[in-house]
């Protein structure tokens, strides 16, 4: 890793996740603060995807950049958490229930909420907002990486975007 906090900070890996986090909220016409949000969160969940155990669940069965629960009636296969692209969609836009299971998020038609369902995210706290997605045992830990993630969005969004 190059030195610094922004796109230069990070290795190939994270890089090319900050990319494809910031592209996917592009495409899905969010605003940058919503891809600050995003990517903090995946620093705090994973080192934006450099953590070696990111990709199989954890002991909560969550996974990927995000750490997205896979256990049926979740956020999906673990093939799809571990997709970045699919990710930072479900992050940004939530994940609505299709198969209720015991023990899954909530009943058919429920959605897990992203970004979108948060009311008012946009005048939250990066911290406060990445929390009402992740819903973490540790509330305010998404707010050490907000300079940082402020920094590789800025530095993504000036070299052409996502």
């Amino acid at each position: 890793m190059a030195s610094g906090t922004g796109i230069n900070s990070l290795s190939p890996r994270q890089a090319a996740n900050a990319r494809a986090i910031v592209a996917v909220g592009q495409r899905l016409g969010f605003p940058r603060k919503a891809y600050i949000i995003a990517i903090a969160t995946a620093l705090q969940e994973s080192n934006l995807g450099e953590d070696p155990t990111h990709s199989k669940p954890n002991r909560d069965g969550d996974a990927g950049v995000f750490q997205q629960r896979v256990k049926p009636g979740w956020y999906g296969t673990l093939e799809q958490v571990n997709d970045i692209n699919y990710a930072a969609t479900v992050f940004y836009e939530g994940k609505k229930i299709t198969d209720a299971k015991p023990g899954g998020a909530g009943p058919v038609g429920y959605t897990i909420p992203g970004l979108k369902q948060i009311k008012g995210w946009e005048l939250l706290p990066v911290t406060v907002a990445a929390q009402k997605v992740q819903v973490s045992a540790f509330p305010t830990a998404y707010a050490k990486h907000e300079k940082r993630a402020t920094r590789i969005v800025d530095d993504v969004l000036a070299s052409g975007g996502g």
